[in-house]
């Protein structure tokens, strides 16, 4: 009854508040408000300004959530980064968490692009660490408008923790604001990359049907589902397009047939592929019924000394986490369906699994603990961001509907994978 109360009164305010109801303008003014600096403040260091108190241009809303305020003039595009912008993130307290004048900004996103409300991803001048996992120039801001929850990314990353994965990207929940206006709530999180706090490895490649790397090839072997055939779509995220080589390119196309031909013509992958991380990878995407590997979609994998390994996990948001589904989801995706003939790969993935299913057993408590931090957030953030998608089917649900939801689903499926599981 109390939360209600808080609900109820955060709502009134947010109504009679002119910021949470603006939407984002096409074209923002340029920086306003700007505030003088003390001598103090030029004396400290880039991105590591240590002040009791920081007196930012718009007022927290008292969620709890940290808020990010980004200043910047011009236009965000998927196109072009906009340059020179500013970044305040701010506690709820007030005080100052982190401060740049050196922000570069830009839209992310194929599909969650064309939504009403989009996600982003920004870069920073120097390194800096703005969610304890270490340092790092990249971060991305994710909207979840489709999502009636706000939770199913970051449950399906929690998920991907609590198995043997090399690295799952963190983040935090925040209030965003543009040049002063509400955005409403937003993931803060790690962006997937080759890092010495992120992603360790010689290369990093995404099967994607959108297809749209400036370097890219098709595979031989591999099953799509999703068009009934073989082949599959690469694309290399690393290394990075300006400094990726001829040499480099050749060689990763090499790793990968020779992967391919080890599993689906010699049979002795054992040297070729990390089958520990495939079978965990796996399990996740099964576990929330994340069926975009039949595309496939957003599927990372990595090589490290030859060897590829599965992950990082990513892009959960779209009809996971649904109450009744029935058998396996992916089993025939990518190479699975050929490894799945072997029986001691299904007695590994048994293995995993036996091992697994308590850790996601706990994770119900983990939503609950979100859910609890989310609530006030929710109440402006689905007021000014209405989902009308469809896909989730929890779109019209309240906000504790759609969670007692996501974790009778999460229940269920569980069930439902053990019962497969073990009657391979």
């Amino acid at each position: 009854m109390k939360r209600l109360f808080r609900v109820l009164l955060l709502l009134f305010l947010a109504s009679a508040c002119n910021h949470t109801d603006d939407i984002v303008p096409e074209v923002h003014q340029n920086f306003q408000n700007e505030q003088k600096e003390t001598e103090e403040q030029k004396d400290q260091e880039e991105g590591n300004k240590e002040e009791e108190v920081f007196q930012h241009p718009t007022p927290t809303l008292g969620t709890g959530l940290r808020s990010v305020f980004i200043e910047y003039s011009g236009t965000i595009s998927k196109d072009k980064w906009v340059q020179n912008g500013r970044i305040f993130i701010v506690d709820d307290s007030d005080s100052l968490h982190y401060y740049s004048d050196s922000l570069s900004i830009q839209g992310r996103g194929n599909s969650t692009w064309s939504y009403p409300k989009k996600p982003y991803k920004i870069k920073l001048k120097a390194k800096a660490d703005l969610l304890g996992k270490g340092k790092s120039k990249r971060y991305v801001l994710l909207a979840n408008w489709m999502d009636r929850t706000l939770l199913r990314n970051d449950v399906s990353f929690e998920l991907a923790r609590r198995t043997s994965l090399d690295w799952t990207p963190s983040g935090e929940f925040v209030e965003l604001y543009f040049n002063g206006i509400h955005q409403g709530n937003y993931w803060l999180g790690e962006q997937i990359r080759v890092d010495e706090n992120r992603v360790k490895a010689d290369y990093l490649i995404e099967m994607d049907t959108y297809y749209d790397e400036t370097y890219r090839f098709r595979t031989k072997f591999g099953f799509k589902p999703n068009t009934n055939d073989a082949g599959l779509p690469v694309g290399i995220k690393y290394p990075d397009d300006d400094d990726l080589t001829t040499e480099q390119f050749l060689e990763i196309k090499e790793l990968v047939t020779d992967v391919e031909n080890a599993i689906y013509k010699n049979g002795d992958y054992s040297s070729k592929i990390d089958l520990d991380s495939f079978l965990d990878w796996y399990l996740v995407h099964e576990v929330t019924y994340n069926l975009e590997p039949n595309h496939p979609k957003s599927c990372y994998f990595h090589f490290s000394k030859g060897v590829m390994k599965a992950g990082p996990v990513w892009d959960f948001d779209w009809y996971t986490f649904q109450p009744s589904t029935w058998g396996l989801g992916i089993s025939k995706s990518i190479y699975f369906g050929q490894l799945f003939k072997d029986p001691d790969v299904i007695s590994r993935l048994k293995e995993h699994w036996n091992a697994v299913k308590p850790e996601f057993e706990t994770v119900d408590d983990y939503i609950l603990e979100k859910a609890d931090l989310l609530a006030l957030s929710d109440a402006i953030n689905s007021k000014k961001w209405p989902c009308t998608s469809y896909v989730n089917g929890d779109d019209t649900m309240s906000f504790d509907q759609a969670i007692a939801r996501m974790r009778e689903a999460l229940k269920n499926r569980i069930i439902e994978v053990d019962k497969r599981i073990q009657a391979l």
